[in-house]
């Protein structure tokens, strides 16, 4: 059953509204006599040209439901990104490459960041690591949010 995530914003300070549904249920809301949170809510966001997150059929350790664009803490400090590519359902994280090194200004000793993909289905099915869900892209400011490229 295909399910989505609208987050709506509603002002600067990152307030928000989260609506789930199905495809079946959205189609239904806007055949019938308009929900008032279809009306006022969802039909303008999508009319802005905004998408819901599609859910991933993976869950948290928690039993929660993952979406597209949340973040996920996958133990031993590495969080990432859900997103959808050529894996499939993608976990997308930055770490340090020990291999990759330098010295900045002051003589520190620094690592470059490198990009890993992973396969969702890799994530969650691993056995001993623990996965959990910590935001999603439309509640965090700066650059993961808009990393989705």
């Amino acid at each position: 059953m295909l399910k989505f995530r609208a987050v709506i914003t509603k002002d600067i300070k990152l307030n928000s509204i989260t609506l789930f549904f199905t495809f079946r249920r959205l189609l239904k809301l806007i055949t019938e006599p308009m929900h008032p949170d279809v009306k006022m809510l969802l039909l303008p966001w999508i009319k802005e040209g905004n998408e819901p997150d599609r859910f991933t059929q993976f869950q948290d350790n928690n039993g929660k439901n993952i979406y597209e664009n949340d973040i996920l803490d996958w133990g031993e400090n590495i969080v990432g990104q859900v997103c959808y590519g050529h894996k499939g359902w993608e976990f997308r994280y930055w770490h340090d490459d020990p291999r990759s090194f330098s010295f900045d200004d002051n003589g520190n000793y620094i690592y470059d960041k490198v990009e890993e993909i992973v396969s969702l289905d890799e994530v969650c099915m691993g056995g001993a690591i623990i996965v959990s869900i910590i935001s999603n892209t439309h509640k965090i400011p700066g650059d993961m949010a808009n990393s989705n490229d």
